[in-house]
């Protein structure tokens, strides 16, 4: 074909990542290119990804999960334009792991008999209940920097290992605990959705938060939700209140920021509309 320049993608991602951390994958080209995308695909370590378009690129968020082994994960875009012609890009993105202590937190038997088989497995259906609703071509709901739900101080951090009485399972800490007196308004931490409101054995007062692109932030602990499934929300709107339902020793929020239904650092969200 004469006359008409391929489009010539450019890829940046990172080049190492910690487990538990989320990052994007961008492609862009010329926006005066004369060529239009007809596909993309893009991989990462063997999988394809959903990317959400923009102007003259496309991106994709990830999280790598916690607990993944240290190693080479790869990154293949394979772009085919109006014409035809493919173009492909591939790189390396080094995963590390750093090995950590395991928390003993050493929760009474009062705090724990709320962990039964049934309120887990009630739970979990309630968590696929919501993934199942994510509509796989969603844009981004938001368009500003994502904030903190809360001034507070932080008790425990996204990613820790920990056992919850002695000899128990190692597990690990998807979110990051901010706590602060009884009743202090949760905030939502950007522009989504309500997709899960109410009262839970485990997560107290818990809240689920679409953001559209595959990305949630959930509120674990609250003593009052104020909000109802199917509500919009704007970023910094009051949803709920600080408490300590369900498997909690004390006022806290329990914060996540989830990717396509992998825990990733809340606080890498903090500030940017993508990590």
């Amino acid at each position: 074909l004469y006359g008409v320049p391929e489009l010539a993608p450019r890829l940046s991602a990172p080049e190492r990542v910690l487990p538990g951390q989320p990052f994007s994958v961008a492609l862009e080209w010329d926006a005066s290119a004369e060529a239009e995308v007809g596909s993309l695909l893009l991989e990462v370590n063997g999988a394809a990804r959903r990317v959400f378009t923009r102007e003259a690129g496309a991106l994709a968020l990830v999280g790598v999960p916690l607990g993944s082994p240290a190693g080479v994960w790869s990154i293949r875009a394979t772009l085919l334009d109006g014409y035809g012609r493919s173009s492909v890009l591939e790189r390396d993105l080094l995963v590390v792991a750093e090995p950590q202590e395991v928390e003993e937190l050493n929760l009474s038997p009062a705090v724990l008999s709320v962990s039964t088989p049934e309120a887990r497995s009630l739970e979990a259906q309630t968590m696929e209940a919501a993934y199942a609703q994510q509509d796989v071509s969603a844009q981004p709901l938001w368009d500003e920097p994502f904030i903190l739900p809360l001034e507070g101080r932080s008790t425990s951090g996204f990613g820790a290992a920990r056992r919850y009485a002695p000899g128990g399972n190692v597990s690990y800490h998807y979110g990051a605990d901010l706590a602060a007196p009884q009743g202090t308004p949760v905030r939502a931490t950007n522009r989504g959705q309500v997709l899960v409101a109410g009262f839970y054995p485990i997560k107290g007062g818990f809240i689920v938060v679409d953001h559209g692109a595959g990305v949630y932030s959930l509120y674990l602990h609250q003593s009052q939700v104020s909000v109802t499934v199917g509500q919009s929300v704007a970023r910094g709107e009051i949803i709920g209140e600080v408490g300590t339902t369900g498997l909690s020793s004390g006022p806290h929020l329990h914060w996540e920021m989830r990717v396509y239904g992998e825990a990733t650092d809340p606080l890498a969200w903090v500030g940017r509309q993508v990590p």
